[in-house]
């Protein structure tokens, strides 16, 4: 019975269908197919929305997490290492240094850098091993570079000129290249 509604709104009496039907059939399938495409397309764009912003505040949780339990606690750790260098170092400013008190100075800082190693950049590692290796590498290259200055001085370190050039602004940029580090964390979290 359904289909004889159907069929009589489609056929005219004599059988045939009516241009205008097929048109609005047509129309009609086009129109339930762009509503489908339509609310597909839309649900897939809120759910990759969501997604994203479920990632964001998981990044932001996870830096701030980073900062306020590790960094916030450790940067007068991380000043006080730096405060402790320069003090070592100002030890090379002395004319006539012998190689005994240059061996000494380098233990000393040897000893300080491990301590830093050791209290700061080990709990780095437990928070991401990239991150950590980047900031042990500009710990290592600070010391290679004092240490360059110990062995093989290119010139007077008791001249305050040299003595600043050669060995507290080396010391400075690898502070504040660490620090900078760790205030963009965010890229390594």
């Amino acid at each position: 019975m359904l289909f004889n509604c159907y069929s009589k709104c489609i056929f005219s009496d004599d059988g045939s269908i009516s241009f205008a039907d097929v048109a609005n059939i047509i129309i009609a399938f086009i129109n339930l197919c762009l509503v489908v495409y339509i609310f597909s397309h839309q649900r897939k764009k809120e759910k990759n929305e969501r997604i994203f912003q479920q990632q964001t505040k998981s990044k932001e949780f996870r830096h701030n997490w980073f900062k306020e339990l590790i960094i916030l606690p450790k940067i007068i750790e991380l000043n006080s290492h730096f405060s402790k260098v320069e003090q070592i170092a100002e030890k090379l400013k002395q004319t006539g240094l012998t190689i005994a008190q240059r061996k000494k100075i380098d233990t000393e800082l040897k000893a300080e850098f491990r301590r830093f190693s050791k209290e700061f950049v080990e709990l780095l590692y437990a928070v991401n091993l990239t991150f950590a290796d980047k900031i042990q590498k500009y710990s290592d290259d600070c010391l290679d570079s004092i240490q360059l200055q110990i062995h093989t001085p290119t010139k007077s370190l008791s001249v305050e000129k040299n003595f600043q050039s050669l060995l507290l602004e080396n010391i400075r940029t690898y502070r504040n290249s660490i620090i900078s580090n760790i205030y963009s964390f965010e890229d390594y979290v």
